[in-house]
């Protein structure tokens, strides 16, 4: 049997360092942001070891309706942390209620199209890279059910920055997933699972 290949390296020719690289690590914790007048929040998990010189892929994953960014985090549902959680900064935003959605309004949900969830996903992106040293070239997302559904159909902040990764393992069992291309990636994934 032929060996199986080594990790890519977390940094090499095509590396695009974001603003926050050499900034002291901010540190994994739940952050909340201030967009349209709404708070929001995510949790961010920085890998073991985290090196402010060494820019890291990122890795967005959203919840499904109903869900929270707890949740999934969590092994039992979306599970990134045992897949790729040694070499990329993971970050989990929470949903809010949709007052437009067709079911379950109440809950905590992601809009299909309109600016909210997208102005939260731009607020994200622009507080997380400029203090934390991330791969600006290896930003994707993935998300379960609803969160899978409606982050790759934001338009030019998305297709722009991130290319999309499978659903996570974990939350295969529970529901279907659809990620479609949200732009060009910047060459294939280079984040793989290990056993």
């Amino acid at each position: 049997d032929d060996p199986e290949p080594e990790n890519p390296p977390s940094s090499g020719p095509d590396t695009q360092g974001s603003l926050g690289c050499s900034q002291p690590s901010p540190g994994s914790a739940t952050r909340t942001l201030v967009v349209g007048g709404i708070e929001r929040s995510y949790i961010i998990d920085l890998p073991p070891g985290y090196d402010p010189e060494q820019p890291y892929p990122m890795v967005f994953g959203f919840h499904g309706r109903c869900g929270t960014a707890e949740n999934f985090r969590s092994r039992s549902y979306g599970d990134l942390d045992s897949a790729m959680g040694d070499d990329a900064v993971l970050v989990y935003p929470q949903g809010i209620p949709d007052p437009n959605a067709e079911v379950q309004p109440e809950r905590s949900n992601w809009e299909r199209s309109g600016p909210r969830d997208l102005a939260f996903f731009d607020a994200m992106l622009e507080a997380i890279t400029g203090d934390t040293c991330i791969d600006e070239a290896r930003v994707f997302v993935t998300g379960m059910s609803m969160g899978g559904y409606s982050a790759p159909d934001w338009p030019a902040s998305v297709a722009t920055c991130c290319a999309p990764l499978p659903p996570p393992p974990q939350a295969l069992r529970w529901c279907r997933h659809r990620l479609v291309p949200v732009g060009p990636p910047p060459g294939p994934p280079t984040i793989r699972r290990t056993n």
